[in-house]
């Protein structure tokens, strides 16, 4: 599934998707936004900038796998947690952290 967020709190933007385009699964589309003719975007993408024609789009992040970071936030599921002192943000937050660590 795909969805298209066209709703700020205020207004409706409008989502353009031109002819023989191919949408990704599990794509977030952001509107406004316009998706030109031929343009493919990758599964799993937040789509927030416009797709020229016969582009590829991928708006992800590569996949990183912090090792035995699970216990850490089960152990803490006990507590309350701020963004500030929880180890899931703690985590996503720490940009100097590689794989398999």
């Amino acid at each position: 599934g795909t969805i298209s967020c066209n709703y700020d709190g205020t207004k409706k933007h409008k989502t353009r998707i031109e002819d023989d385009v191919f949408i990704g699964s599990n794509n977030t589309l952001v509107a406004p936004i316009t998706i030109k003719k031929k343009a493919f975007t990758a599964a799993g993408s937040t789509i927030t900038q416009e797709v020229p024609e016969n582009a590829l789009a991928i708006g992800r992040e590569r996949q990183i796998n912090k090792e035995n970071y699970a216990d850490k936030i089960k152990n803490n599921n006990n507590t309350e947690q701020t963004e500030d002192s929880s180890p899931f943000f703690a985590a996503v937050k720490d940009t100097s952290f590689e794989n398999n660590q």
